[in-house]
């Protein structure tokens, strides 16, 4: 079970980065560490805007993570501050280090520099308990992640997500090699823009920034290569449009501030709704970043248009048409343009 190229991420997700290092200093473009590259590319690219964003939350969101490799709690410890924590519902701490501490250290340190407190608990499940995992988890979240593509035992995976309609769950867009057709894989089930698929769970892939602009091209063999893309997140820690995984993290945290808005759960579809209406062309903020160019913004653009338009197998592959901004999100949350009834 892997994710499209996944093993490309995990050297370069094992460095601990500080959110709280300095940006370069600015010259014509900007030139940003991990974690702050992340902000800016979300529209949150002042100390002034991330206060803001503190200062709103209500409640403390909990994220679920749903995993077949286990974590490390210990090695966290240095961003389990202002009310971020880690809590194991099922299993126990990992002996080593393993995958998805790559990925909850992304999530952490970006809650941390965004000043967002959230709880993660971890259901650790062997490989044959993936929807007791999921069930258990969407019994108690908010939010649901998982990290690994499951292309086995899909059904009670599915029907666990369903039992569970106002918890919204997140996974990477999966994709192995030629083989199996996509739409066998957990991810192929989720939500379809055409209003097919389980609607509270997503799929994300990065804008890496050493993409140029790039987004990851899904397989259209056939109408059996179903499974679709809901949203785009910027990703530091994608080293190219295929590595998926990293996206789930800023994804992750995107929906974690927008459960956190009220004092009471948001529905999924709630969360899903209000990501998708304000995504956005990142066009000015790419431009002020040394990643990109002019160029890069064409590439994006006409990536976004393919992947918006239906193809050869009468398929949408992308629901969102732009990528996410928790900016605009806050924003909209502020000037009650979105309400949670």
């Amino acid at each position: 079970m892997m994710v499209r190229r996944l093993c490309l991420c995990v050297l370069l997700l094992f460095v601990f980065v500080r959110a709280d290092d300095a940006p370069q200093k600015k010259e014509e473009h900007l030139s940003l560490p991990y974690v702050l590259w992340d902000a800016f590319m979300l529209g949150v690219d002042t100390p002034e805007k991330i206060r803001a964003l503190k200062k709103a939350q209500k409640r403390i969101p909990v994220i679920g993570l749903v995993s077949v490799n286990g974590l490390k709690r210990s090695i966290h410890e240095s961003l389990l501050t202002d009310g971020r924590d880690i809590e194991y519902v099922m299993g126990t701490e990992a002996p080593s280090t393993m995958h998805d501490d790559y990925q909850i250290s992304e999530v952490l340190q970006i809650a941390r520099h965004l000043g967002l407190a959230v709880k993660i608990k971890v259901f650790h499940a062997a490989s044959n308990d993936v929807a007791l995992a999921l069930d258990a988890a969407g019994k108690s979240c908010d939010i649901v992640i998982t990290y690994s593509s499951f292309w086995g035992g899909v059904p009670p995976m599915i029907q666990a997500i369903a039992d569970h309609p106002n918890t919204l769950f997140i996974a990477p867009y999966a994709e192995i090699s030629s083989r199996p057709p996509t739409g066998t894989s957990l991810q192929g089930q989720a939500r379809h823009p055409d209003g097919k698929g389980q609607r509270n769970f997503i799929t994300t892939i990065p804008l890496s920034r050493a993409s140029k602009g790039s987004l990851l091209t899904p397989s259209r063999r056939d109408a059996n290569d179903f499974e679709t893309i809901n949203f785009v997140a910027p990703s530091s820690y994608a080293s190219e449009q295929g590595v998926t995984c990293p996206s789930v993290g800023v994804t992750a945290v995107v929906a974690a501030f927008v459960a956190s808005f009220s004092p009471e759960p948001v529905p999924a579809k709630r969360i899903i709704k209000l990501m998708k209406q304000t995504v956005t062309d990142p066009e000015k903020l790419m431009l002020q970043l040394t990643d990109f160019d002019e160029s890069s913004v064409r590439t994006l653009r006409e990536h976004l248009k393919d992947l918006t338009t239906t193809d050869q197998t009468n398929i949408r592959r992308l629901e969102a048409d732009g990528v996410l901004n928790l900016w605009r999100i806050y924003l909209s949350l502020s000037k009650n343009h979105f309400r949670f009834d």
